[in-house]
């Protein structure tokens, strides 16, 4: 099993492949068998015409020297010639006596001494060089054993951006999960417990025997008291549609433009006074709006809670009348922040970042509720460094805050 905590580009892998070594020496063992076998038959085999020779040979000196055949060999084969060989009436009766009718070598036993002899020195190898089927007869049956493999590590990033694994597939490999869980492995391996609360809230949440202290809901996990303690864990698909239903990647973009609005860039601050308010309103920076516009909120918000309240149809009219008042004063820099300069120029910034968001490179976690997260763009750079931070936003609840931090040099390795 790979470690998901391995941030390493290379990793050792464990495959069990058949043992051809062992395999090999088996069949040289087989081998050597098919090839002693192979050759007891042929010694066999040429014993056999050697002996038939030796038979033919008797009978040639037996005609030689006009002797009786008694041997029991050579009678035999003497009989099979009287009885298929073709030969005149008294040639069979002098065989009848055991003896060697006159002519049979000419006739018969040279050939077949000659024909012997030509086996002998034709016998045919019978050997077949051994092969895996002589060691195993079945695949099923071939010896295993277990061999390290050094691939590229499919939980590195690295290899990702490198096009060694497919981008798409980075967040289902939890590529992001490196240094999530270190001290906490405990929740990976144990089996957790479902239970449930009614009072004083109405709580499910999951815990664990080892450590019933805690509480886990969803990646949240909360002490007895409902504060918060850690996020276990953060990857693209929960920042991006998490269930915090917002993708935190355009808030960091609009955190990117106000940076460049406050830097000056495209020399900004040249521009007419109407373009700068609207920037100012669209980038939230109190200082730069008047204070009517605080106001105004304030009392919008005010007037919707009185309405909310009120018991006669006086006071409802009064809180209308303000609410309204309130919200014709709200719309006027809602008509500012639209002028068409200022919307030229948030459209050109957002351009400007559009690839800073290409790859989400990686997410350290700084503490139990902190993670720092990098994203490069299309040419492996650094496009965007952000610190994300959950807190308590009251009991089993959490929010959280984004802070836009600098630049870093990201070095991707190969």
């Amino acid at each position: 099993m790979w470690d998901i905590n391995n941030d390493s580009l290379w990793i050792l892998v464990e495959h069990v492949v058949v043992d051809t070594a062992k395999i090999e020496s088996m069949v040289i063992e087989a081998d050597k068998e098919k090839r002693a076998k192979a050759d007891s038959i042929m010694q066999a085999e040429r014993l056999g015409y050697e002996s038939q020779m030796a038979v033919i040979e008797a009978l040639m000196e037996h005609e030689k020297k006009k002797t009786v055949v008694d041997d029991e060999k050579q009678l035999k084969t003497l009989m099979w010639y009287r009885d298929h060989a073709s030969m005149s009436e008294s040639a069979r009766n002098k065989i009848d006596k055991h003896k060697v009718p006159k002519g049979l070598s000419e006739w018969y036993l040279l050939d077949a001494r000659a024909e012997l002899q030509q086996k002998v020195t034709q016998v045919r190898d019978p050997y077949q060089p051994a092969t895996w089927y002589d060691a195993y007869p079945y695949e099923k049956l071939y010896p295993k054993k277990k061999v390290h493999k050094r691939v590229r590590n499919p939980y590195c990033v690295d290899n990702y951006l490198n096009g060694y694994f497919s981008a798409s597939s980075m967040d289902s490999k939890k590529c992001y999960y490196f240094n999530m869980v270190t001290g906490w492995e405990w929740a990976e391996r144990e089996k957790a417990e479902q239970k449930e609360e009614h009072y004083p809230m109405n709580l499910h949440y999951s815990c664990y025997p080892t450590h019933p202290e805690y509480r886990f809901s969803g990646n949240e996990v909360y002490d007895k008291q409902g504060k918060l303690v850690r996020i276990t864990w953060i990857n693209g698909g929960y920042l991006y549609f998490g269930e915090y239903k917002k993708d935190i990647k355009k808030e960091l973009l609009e955190q990117l433009c106000k940076r460049d609005f406050l830097a000056n860039k495209y020399d900004i601050d040249s521009a007419k006074k109407e373009t700068l308010t609207a920037l100012s309103i669209r980038y939230e920076l109190a200082n730069a709006v008047d204070a009517r516009f605080e106001r105004y909120v304030k009392m919008a918000k005010e007037a919707r809670d009185e309405k909310v309240s009120a018991t006669s149809l006086e006071q409802y009219n009064r809180a209308q009348k303000k609410q309204t008042e309130a919200l014709n004063v709200l719309m006027e820099y809602v008509q500012k922040e639209r002028e068409p300069q200022a919307l030229k120029y948030i459209a050109q910034l957002e351009a400007d970042h559009k690839d800073d968001f290409k790859y989400l490179y990686k997410i350290e976690r700084l503490d139990g509720t902190t993670f720092k997260c990098y994203w490069l763009n299309s040419n492996l750079e650094c496009g965007c460094i952000a610190k994300i931070a959950w807190k308590n936003d009251g009991p089993y609840k959490s929010q959280y805050t984004i802070e836009l931090l600098p630049h870093e040099v990201v070095t991707i390795r190969r």
